[in-house]
């Protein structure tokens, strides 16, 4: 084979020995020993050249290193993450479906909210807006705009992602009067979804407990 052909391969390994990044410890130890097998490569290379005798087996073993190199660099490459939904977190599954019962309603509230703190880091405070907001008669401006003023903490997720992650947990625990309610608004919604079924509990329970 030429030796074209041999600095060529050799070349590729230099370009992923270099994409290496130097952040990562692990992948550094990786670095320093295939830049000693790229010494013997070039070692061999060089014998190579000047011994067209043994050139074809030399060439072999080279272009077999650079094959066990190009192995570990694929060995390498990190493995794609799987996010966990919502759903998948023990403290979201282990939350019992919220049905038309307005007395379990608050109950069902704190516990709900417990769990989306626990997988979402800042929720608590994203519901304690949502209930402000409820309380005051105004869910209907909970809007991208009201939440980008609130300043939350930079551990929660923008609007419109924690809208949709919401509604999916809420499809999911709601059934009759509390999806009745979940369903006044869009999908992906689920902010404002919520604002409006804690509105209308509290309400059904204030409505009640005033005609006792």
């Amino acid at each position: 084979m030429a030796t074209a052909n041999w600095e060529s391969l050799l070349q590729e390994v230099v370009i992923e020995v270099n994409a290496i990044p130097d952040d990562q410890i692990a992948q550094i130890n990786v670095k320093f020993v295939l830049a000693q097998i790229l010494l013997v490569v070039g070692t061999l290379g060089n014998a190579a050249k000047a011994d067209s005798q043994m050139h074809a087996s030399k060439y072999s073993c080279i272009e077999n290193t650079i094959n066990s190199v190009n192995m570990l660099m694929t060995a390498l490459k990190p493995k794609e993450h799987h996010e966990k939904s919502l759903l998948e977190h023990k403290a979201i599954s282990g939350i019992k479906n919220l049905g038309s019962d307005k007395t379990g309603f608050r109950t069902w509230h704190e516990k709900f909210v417990n769990a989306m703190s626990q997988t979402i880091p800042g929720s608590r405070e994203v519901f304690k807006w949502i209930v402000k907001k409820a309380n005051e008669d105004d869910t209907e401006n909970i809007d991208e705009l009201s939440w980008d003023n609130q300043g939350f903490d930079q551990t929660v997720k923008e609007f419109k992602k924690y809208g949709e992650d919401l509604w999916c947990v809420l499809m999911d625990k709601c059934e009759g009067e509390a999806m009745t309610r979940i369903r006044t608004a869009k999908e992906g919604e689920g902010i404002l979804a919520y604002g409006r079924m804690y509105k209308w509990f509290c309400l059904l329970y204030t409505s009640d407990a005033a005609d006792e």
